[in-house]
């Protein structure tokens, strides 16, 4: 282990694939308790957006960040991409539920595309950072291509093709949240308050959108059980506490791994999926699965880049 690295890393990263996946289950499992309904997904995801603001306001107002960091962070340039990565990520999670919902069935293989994202941030730091990209990043790329492929070819009905392309759109979307995360990185942004701006413009969003759907009268249309309801919001908590224990795991152990690890978390989705519904994705769907996230742990166990 190098100097500066402490092995508690696996456990954040460890509970990272953990927060991750039961986010994304728990998703699913709204939508097919709701019957697949889509208006339950807007509601859900509207909530969703509304418990990662309230965990944001919680810790802003916490001991553990001074304002002076964020008034930094706004000198710096800083905030901006980490207010503008909640709008993103918003709109990822929504997509993903969108995806769910197509294709109930295939909930591991959806996550496993949009958890392809770190080829999208790669790809993007080459463009803008002038980043090089190792062999084994491009040799990732291509795995993960391959595996998307695969993925499609197993799709027998346009729900199923819907769902892949919600699952493409996820990983645009994911991809251009981290993006924005590693420029602010990049700009010298402390990591806990450029999380902390995106909790609370993901909240802004979901707040927005509430109201907007209480003044026309909408409502929470779809979702009229108060448990769905309490695990709408849960969602967004729980996602925020992944994202939360993600960066404490890339500040205290090799990027690479922990990485891998979290990126997994389409292992965990695949399996509660089966144990709860019984859903079992085909085999060509699985096998594009397995060799997508074969090509997430490829480009983020690779080294420094030798490519311009």
């Amino acid at each position: 282990m190098r100097p500066g690295y402490n092995r508690s890393w696996i456990l954040f990263a460890t509970a990272t694939f953990i927060l991750f996946g039961l986010t994304n289950f728990i998703l699913g499992y709204i939508g097919e308790a709701s019957g697949n309904n889509s208006d339950t997904s807007i509601s859900s995801i509207m909530l969703l957006w509304t418990g990662m603001g309230i965990l944001g306001v919680i810790v802003l107002f916490s001991p553990v960040i001074a304002f002076e960091k964020v008034k930094e962070a706004f000198k710096m340039k800083t905030a901006p991409p980490g207010s503008l990565a909640g709008l993103t990520l918003a709109l990822g999670m929504f997509t993903l539920k969108t995806g769910f919902i197509s294709d109930p069935g295939s909930k591991g293989p959806i996550v496993a595309i949009a958890s392809a994202n770190a080829m999208f941030v790669a790809f993007t730091a080459w463009i803008f950072l002038r980043e090089k990209l190792s062999r084994k990043q491009l040799l990732g790329m291509v795995i993960i291509l391959s595996g998307i492929s695969l993925i499609a070819l197993g799709s027998s009905s346009s729900a199923s093709f819907r769902g892949i392309a919600f699952g493409i759109s996820t990983l645009i979307l994911f991809g251009i949240t981290n993006y924005l995360l590693k420029y602010a990185g990049h700009k010298g942004g402390d990591p806990l308050v450029i999380t902390v701006l995106l909790w609370i413009s993901a909240g802004c969003f979901g707040i927005t959108s509430l109201a907007v759907s209480v003044l026309s009268r909408r409502g929470l249309k779809g979702l009229d059980d108060p448990l769905l309801i309490s695990l709408s919001l849960m969602t967004g908590l729980i996602l925020g506490l992944g994202m939360l224990t993600l960066k404490i795991s890339l500040k205290r152990g090799p990027a690479g791994p922990a990485i891998a690890i979290s990126g997994s978390n389409a292992v965990l989705v695949l399996l509660l999926d089966l144990l709860v519904f019984g859903h079992f994705p085909s085999l060509t769907k699985t096998t594009g699965m397995i060799i997508v996230l074969a090509g997430i742990i490829m480009i983020a166990l690779s080294g420094k880049g030798d490519i311009n």
